[in-house]
């Protein structure tokens, strides 16, 4: 209501410099609002289109795989694909041991994390900003990026560098 009559008032000209401030303040946190709202539904479009994708076509049948008609909502339904995937991947085997290397890895990587994070909030020390960083460093890197040039080192020259001592490395 103020909005619309500082508008109104500001198109007949008698509104005051500080008026002006106001409705322009309103006007740009409405945009930014606008701005974010739309960013946030355009991110979240990208992110979930190809996983409704890839559910819409794990229920689609084999006729409906090749007829370029069916795109969202297949014509005939079918889990045929997910239980030969399931067939094929050996998926209970497979979940098996995923969670018997994942769940030691993830309560070891939180027990580590807990002392970490507690040892830089309790005490002062003269590195901490250095560790700190480091720590900082092993989250943004991605560890893909740490792993390969590891892996094409200790391909080439083993995993104390004896092939570059004998001249196997070069």
């Amino acid at each position: 209501m103020q909005l619309n009559n500082n508008i109104s008032r500001f198109i007949k000209g008698n509104i005051k410099s500080h008026d002006v401030l106001i409705v322009r303040r309103k006007v740009t946190d409405c945009f930014k609002i606008l701005l974010r709202t739309v960013f946030l539904i355009g991110m979240g479009y990208v992110m979930l289109y190809p996983i409704l994708f890839m559910i819409s076509g794990a229920f689609k049948a084999g006729v409906d795989v090749y007829d370029p008609t069916v795109i969202w909502l297949p014509k005939h339904y079918s889990t045929q694909a997910m239980s030969l995937a399931f067939k094929t991947l050996k998926f209970e085997t497979s979940i098996k041991q995923t969670l018997l290397i994942l769940i030691p890895s993830v309560v070891l990587q939180l027990i580590s994390t807990l002392l970490a994070s507690y040892g830089f909030a309790r005490f002062k020390f003269k590195e901490r900003g250095f560790l700190f960083g480091c720590l900082i460093f092993t989250i943004i890197v991605p560890i893909q990026n740490l792993i390969v040039p590891g892996y094409g080192c200790f391909q080439r020259c083993g995993i104390f560098g004896i092939g570059y001592l004998i001249g196997a490395g070069s």
